[in-house]
């Protein structure tokens, strides 16, 4: 099962991987190119272009556990983006403190 979703900055690509390595499931992200890769893997996550929306994979399966995982995705790209708004001083010191 695939579901699609757009990716802005390097932030929502390592909170898609600290996400993902919670579940003990295989979970891949496909780019538009094609290309793919573990979505638990930081340096393959980065090899894959974002210019387009990218696909999470799952098994058919676990169907169910894409959705909750797409919902705890986009959660938490909103409380980034709330913070980012509130405080933006703080967000870029703590963007430059994580590199």
């Amino acid at each position: 099962m695939k579901k699609e979703i757009k990716i802005t900055n390097f932030s929502e690509v390592r909170t898609l991987q600290n996400i993902a390595s919670e579940y003990p499931i295989d979970i891949w992200v496909e780019d538009a190119k094609g290309s793919s890769a573990d979505a638990k893997s930081l340096l393959g996550m980065m090899s894959l272009s974002y210019d387009e929306p990218i696909s999470i994979v799952v098994d058919d399966k676990n169907s169910e556990v894409l959705d909750v995982f797409m919902r705890r995705l986009t959660d938490a790209s909103c409380l980034e983006e709330l913070f980012k708004r509130l405080n933006p001083k703080l967000f870029e010191k703590m963007l430059d403190k994580n590199k």
